[in-house]
């Protein structure tokens, strides 16, 4: 009985080792299939002048989503969220003030003088006098501008004023010594307002002093940012206050050096006729997540996210940000592994699991896209097994400058991710260097973040930041081809194991 216990162990034994033989050669075979021409390919077309940085509600967002949607589609990978590859983010809103205009004495400004109407609604101002409360941070205090009441007051920018709650101007010009606005004369900004939650939660009576402490914590709040006040903010730069100032022979650098020299704040009444239009429409942008799905075999109900953020922050001030490593590369990435993954399961050998591939819009306006998703999910967040989240891998950053880029930063909470490190250094068949410090604390600043935060074991995948991150230096040509080949041969490993391994 003990050679016949010890026989069907040796057979169990011999049958596994020849299982794992199998899927590593099956593999190896797989990875030998990772194109770098394929991937420079995608990269390209992403970081290109057509898709014009990928902005958030601008027109290379469109043109980007449609782009991998129709990669997706050409790699025979079905749509993730029903019969569509997008996921809307009804929640993102743009405004746009098209008759945005400031006119003083008769002349309008659009143009050499910068200015913004931050009203959030339609409205023209006619203004007849202003009121410049001439104060530093440091003499703000003393200021006793009198009655103020739905007046127009200008001030410079980094000095915050209390007003009474009978004393709360109509409109406050902030002047700004750096302006850059956000907007041209035909303004677009981009606002995020929280869906509301299909949720249902439980309501909590609290007592009167805890009541009154929140109260307080809110007043404190308003107070310190001045959103109790309901007036109109409208910035300008030094330019165009100098040109408001002028009846008065003075200048907002010349008033700045009087302050220095006495210490004492001054308030100037300003004769003028000035009038700030805007036309204000709020109006729903195209903004989606793009979802693709691999079906698994026999654990299709488990699934693995495979995610990279497409967005980059478009065109601004004239500039294109073309976000060619952040995050192209990553999307570029993951679009060659879902099609040789994709090939895989048509010649029989796909993944147990199911592949779920994430491409999170609005990752640069703060993890928009992910938050969304793990809110509304598509795919039941309990069957998640991992999330891989893929964000700038085609660059070599200033530590490993020296090693051509052969090494990956592994950015993990440890704590929270079972034994989904070990599966991350036994998919290290090329032994590239696997760095899992968090140089600069990328943990929460990309999308693999929301999904830690439900309980899903999550990694970050990166090459590291560079100095042209989130510049419009961020091209292709700066883009290392082979040092992004062979990362992505560990990530399509860690793919393929957490796919088929059952212990996960």
């Amino acid at each position: 009985m003990v050679n016949y216990i010890k026989y069907t162990f040796l057979v169990i034994l011999l049958t596994v080792s020849a299982g794992l033989f199998a899927q590593k050669s099956v593999i190896s075979g797989y990875l030998e299939q990772i194109d770098s021409v394929k991937m420079l390919t995608y990269l390209s077309a992403l970081a290109s002048d057509e898709f014009e940085g990928r902005g958030t509600g601008q027109r290379g967002n469109d043109i980007a989503q449609e782009y991998i949607a129709a990669c997706l589609d050409s790699c025979g990978i079905k749509p993730g969220n029903g019969s569509s590859y997008f996921q809307d983010l009804n929640s993102i809103k743009s405004f746009n003030a098209a008759r945005k205009r400031f006119t003083v004495n008769g002349d309008d400004f659009p143009n050499d003088y910068k200015y913004e109407n931050q009203y959030n609604q339609d409205t023209i101002l006619n203004i007849n006098e202003i009121i410049f409360i001439a104060s530093n941070k440091e003499t703000a205090a003393g200021i006793k501008p009198g009655n103020i009441k739905d007046k127009v007051i200008m001030k410079l920018s980094d000095v915050s004023l209390e007003y009474a709650d009978d004393q709360i101007p109509g409109t406050v010009i902030d002047i700004f010594l750096d302006f850059k606005p956000v907007s041209s004369e035909i303004s677009e900004r981009v606002y995020y307002t929280p869906p509301e939650s299909k949720y249902k939660y439980n309501k909590v009576n609290i007592d009167a002093n805890l009541a009154n402490r929140i109260e307080g914590i809110i007043d404190e709040f308003e107070s310190k940012y001045n959103h109790k006040y309901n007036y109109n903010r409208v910035n300008i730069d030094t330019k165009l206050a100098n040109r408001l100032l002028k009846s008065k022979g003075k200048t907002v650098e010349g008033i700045i050096d009087e302050l220095e020299k006495t210490g004492k704040p001054k308030i100037i009444t300003l004769k003028t006729s000035a009038e700030i239009h805007g036309n204000v429409k709020y109006a729903k942008m195209n903004v989606n997540n793009i979802i693709g799905v691999i079906e698994g075999s026999d654990l299709k109900n488990e699934y693995i996210v495979l995610s990279a953020h497409y967005d980059h922050m478009g065109i601004m001030n004239g500039n294109t940000y073309y976000g060619a490593d952040d995050n192209a590369s990553g999307v570029s990435s993951i679009l060659e592994i879902a099609r040789i993954v994709s090939k895989a399961k048509k010649e029989g050998n796909g993944l147990r699991r199911s592949l779920v591939l994430l491409f999170p819009a609005a990752e640069e306006m703060g993890l928009i896209g992910s938050s969304y998703y793990v809110k509304n999910p598509v795919f039941p967040l309990a069957d998640a097994k991992a999330c891989i989240n893929v964000d700038m891998v085609g660059r070599i950053d200033g530590k490993y400058k020296s090693t051509g880029g052969d090494y990956i930063y592994i950015v993990n909470d440890k704590q929270k991710n079972g034994n989904l490190f070990e599966h991350v250094k036994n998919s290290n068949s090329d032994s590239i260097t696997i760095n899992a410090e968090d140089l600069n604390s990328l943990f929460n600043r990309s999308d693999h973040y929301n999904f830690a935060k439900n309980n899903i074991p999550a990694v970050l995948l990166t090459s590291g930041l560079h100095n042209d991150y989130h510049t419009p230096r961020d091209r292709v040509e700066l883009i290392n081809l082979s040092a992004m080949w062979k990362r992505n041969r560990f990530i399509f490993s860690l793919v393929w194991n957490l796919g088929n391994d059952f212990n996960n």
